[in-house]
């Protein structure tokens, strides 16, 4: 039998922005016309590296970048919010079915992707 404190405990809606481990490609999920969502690092200057988003929206589905990080802004902390979201065809998975983040990495890399905020001060540079 379960004690009383342990019983309110089990009873409390979990709260994501209290969790150690919010990870944006799960929370992603839960947007209305995502399928699937994978969040990998790319390079910043400052802060070693930062978080995109990467989504496969549902069949029909017109869902924006700014729909996703609206609906992630109320889930998690302001700084754990995706830099950008990039919509793709498919995510690559592993043998085992796991989404593959190197192949993810891989491919921003062979594409020269640049965060926004990396872009914008390049852009303003004469």
């Amino acid at each position: 039998a379960l004690g009383p404190a342990l019983r309110r405990a089990a009873a409390a809606p979990l709260d994501p922005r209290r969790s150690r481990r919010v990870r944006p490609e799960h929370l992603a999920i839960g947007c209305e016309g995502v399928a699937e969502a994978a969040a990998v690092g790319a390079p910043h200057p400052k802060w070693d590296e930062r978080p995109v988003l990467l989504v496969v929206r549902s069949p029909g589905s017109d869902v924006s970048a700014e729909r996703i990080r609206a609906h992630l802004g109320g889930l998690m902390a302001k700084w754990q919010i995706p830099d950008d979201v990039l919509f793709v065809e498919e995510i690559p998975h592993t043998a085992t079915g796991k989404i593959s983040k190197v192949t993810l990495r891989k491919m921003l890399a062979d594409q020269g992707y640049v965060l926004p905020d990396l872009r914008a001060a390049d852009e303003r540079r004469p």
